[in-house]
């Protein structure tokens, strides 16, 4: 494997990473903002700069579905 096909096998499996905590976090809590505070929590104990990296992204991403209306800003789950 070259270092460029790393690379982006790499980028995939973080966007995986980050994709499963999405699904496993909204459908843990009742409200998207107990998920988002649970993760801004996680990431102020994390030393990883890329565990950071992964709970920035996820946060990111929760807060998107709920602009976008993907996802009930009250609710998480049904």
């Amino acid at each position: 494997m070259s270092i460029i096909e790393a690379f982006y096998q790499t980028e995939k499996d973080i966007q995986t990473i980050i994709n499963n905590l999405v699904n496993e976090y909204l459908s843990k809590f009742d409200t998207f903002r107990e998920a988002l505070n649970l993760l801004n929590d996680q990431k102020r104990i994390t030393n990883s700069n890329i565990g950071k990296f992964i709970i920035d992204e996820t946060m990111k991403r929760i807060a998107e579905l709920a602009a976008d209306g993907k996802i009930d800003k009250e609710k998480a789950h049904e």
